[in-house]
């Protein structure tokens, strides 16, 4: 949908704000999800292989 039909629909004064909240969605997400994946694996360095595993998976590329 584009960010204008977007920001009409949800009120927002325009484009530039809707993606704004959709970046701000994604980081909120994104740390979210470190904190879940941090509770079953120990360094950073894991957290980040895991989400990239996570990523494959989704993308539908399975090793």
């Amino acid at each position: 949908m584009p960010h204008d039909q977007l920001a009409q629909g949800l009120g927002l004064k325009s484009p530039v704000q809707t993606s704004e909240a959709l970046v701000s969605a994604k980081r909120i997400f994104l740390r979210c999800l470190r904190e879940v994946v941090g509770q079953y694996v120990v360094t950073p360095e894991e957290i980040d292989e895991e989400i990239n595993e996570l990523k494959r998976i989704l993308a539908g590329s399975f090793p």
